[in-house]
């Protein structure tokens, strides 16, 4: 397991019958990236700083914190 998880992989072909994990290999190639160019990097910070908390039920922890304000 590493920190990057992104991948980018090549489809060569697609099989539309049931095959073997052997064949299936062949059908794509993959490119393993040690780094992520810095552009990427960006664009990924950007997007997590970026997620939008809508309201709504809140979460286990959430109410854990609510109830014990409230002094349950």
């Amino acid at each position: 397991k590493g920190k990057n998880r992104y991948r980018e992989i090549e489809v060569a072909d697609i099989s539309f019958k049931s095959i073997s994990a052997k064949e299936a290999r062949e059908l794509y190639r993959e490119e393993k990236q040690e780094k992520l160019p810095e552009e990427s990097l960006d664009l990924i910070r950007l997007m997590k700083r970026s997620v939008i908390k809508y309201p709504g039920r809140p979460t286990k922890k959430e109410r854990r914190n609510l109830m014990r304000i409230r002094g349950y």
